[in-house]
């Protein structure tokens, strides 16, 4: 799939100023390069370096500013630093993002199926889906079984949802990915540079 390297470089630095992070140049294009070559994007890094913040921004950049566009899931290492009961609260929000989930994925299609006149207007027709703080199972779950039914078609459905996956992982390294995740998700590792620090990005 082909994306436009002048729309992507403007939501990058859109996301960029949004977040308020300065990337080095270098940092920029490799993130810049991760959104060209893969439509779903993964970041990892130390927890607090600005991973969520920087998400976020993106999924409103990619979606032309409208928060209605993007559906923002709590991962479940969040939920679990909120309790003692870790199971059972993981369980709960388990349910919960996948009630989430598929609600969002109704309001994607019902907006695919306006007429383009309204769509010509907006900035972008892309909905988004920003999952914070992952567990290596969600990002299997994500990145290796939803990403890939999204790009299945659908008997009788004629209309074509254009959805984006945005992950953030809290690890010093970068999460272990197979190949069927890295053939839709491009893995981008981030450094303290966000915060400062000039030290490159790697891909």
């Amino acid at each position: 799939m082909q994306h436009c390297p002048f729309c992507i470089t403007a939501w990058v630095d859109r996301a960029c100023a949004g977040a308020g992070l300065k990337l080095t140049d270098l940092e920029r294009r490799r993130l810049i390069a991760a959104m060209l070559a893969r439509r779903h994007l993964i970041l990892s890094g130390h927890s607090g370096i600005g991973k969520r913040r920087l998400a976020h921004a993106l999924a409103l950049s990619i979606a032309g500013g409208r928060e209605d566009y993007v559906c923002v899931i709590q991962g479940h290492p969040w939920w679990a630093a909120q309790t003692g009961n870790i199971a059972r609260y993981v369980g709960l929000q388990t349910k919960f993002s996948t009630w989430r989930l598929a609600d969002f994925i109704g309001f994607a299609r019902h907006s695919a199926q306006l007429s383009p006149q309204v769509r010509a207007v907006r900035d972008s027709d892309d909905h988004v889906i920003c999952v914070e703080r992952m567990s290596p199972i969600e990002i299997d779950f994500y990145f290796g079984g939803l990403s890939q039914w999204l790009l299945k078609d659908t008997p009788g459905q004629a209309v074509f949802v254009s959805l984006r996956l945005i992950g953030t992982y809290d690890s010093d390294t970068p999460p272990d990915l197979d190949d069927r995740i890295l053939r839709v998700a491009a893995l981008v590792h981030l450094s303290s540079a966000s915060r400062g620090d000039t030290r490159p990005l790697l891909l």
